[in-house]
C-alpha cells in the first residue's frame, strides 16, 4: 500500500514539475520581447516609422501590387510583391505598404497566381524599409519575412491555451487515482 502511495506521489510531483516548466517557458516567450501577432501595427503606424529598418508585424488588407514601378489593382503581372492598406480598396500610394514576397511565398501570396487574395486581411513580419520606391516591408539579411492570412491558422495563444488545458486535465486525472 505504501509503495502505491509513493508511486502516486512521484507521478503527481513529475506532472506538477512539467506544468511548472511549461508555464515558465510560456512566460519567458511573452517577456522575451519578440514581435507578437497579438499586437500588430496598422499600415498607418508602420508608415509613420518612416522605413526605419526595424522589424515589425504589420496587419492590413491586400489591395494590389507594384508592377513596372506602378501600383496596380487588377490584372496582376507577377508574384513578386503585394500592396497592403488599412482599408480594402485603398489606392492612395501614400497609404500603402509594398511587401516583398520571397520566392518560397510566391505560390501562396503572389497576386498573379492568387488574384482572389485581394481584400483579404494579412499579417506580415519583416523589415520596414523602402521597397519599389514606396514604404515597404522586405527581407534583409537580418530579417526573415513571414506572412499569414488572418483568421486562417490557429493562433499561438490558442495553442498555449490548448496545451495548458491538457496539462491540467493530466494533473487532475492523476489526483483522482
Amino acid at each position: 500500500m505504501k509503495r502505491m502511495n509513493r508511486n502516486n506521489r512521484k507521478r503527481q510531483w513529475a506532472a506538477s514539475l512539467v506544468a511548472i516548466l511549461f508555464v515558465m517557458v510560456s512566460v519567458f516567450n511573452v517577456l522575451s520581447g519578440q514581435a507578437s501577432a497579438d499586437t500588430p501595427l496598422t499600415v498607418a503606424q508602420a508608415i509613420a516609422k518612416n522605413n526605419n529598418g526595424s522589424n515589425a508585424v504589420v496587419e492590413g488588407f491586400i489591395v494590389g501590387e507594384v508592377f513596372n514601378s506602378k501600383p496596380i489593382f487588377t490584372n496582376f503581372g507577377d508574384d513578386f510583391n503585394l500592396l497592403i492598406a488599412d482599408t480594402p480598396g485603398e489606392q492612395d500610394k501614400t497609404k500603402l505598404i509594398d511587401v516583398q514576397i520571397p520566392s518560397n511565398f510566391r505560390a501562396q501570396f503572389g497576386l498573379k497566381t492568387n488574384p482572389t487574395l485581394v481584400g483579404k486581411k494579412i499579417q506580415v513580419t519583416g523589415t520596414l524599409a523602402t521597397y519599389s520606391s514606396m514604404n515597404g516591408i522586405n527581407q534583409q539579411l537580418h530579417s526573415h519575412l513571414r506572412a499569414r492570412l488572418v483568421g486562417v491558422a490557429v493562433e499561438r495563444h490558442q495553442i498555449r491555451q490548448i496545451l495548458v488545458a491538457r496539462i491540467w486535465a493530466y494533473l487532475l486525472h492523476y489526483r483522482m487515482e
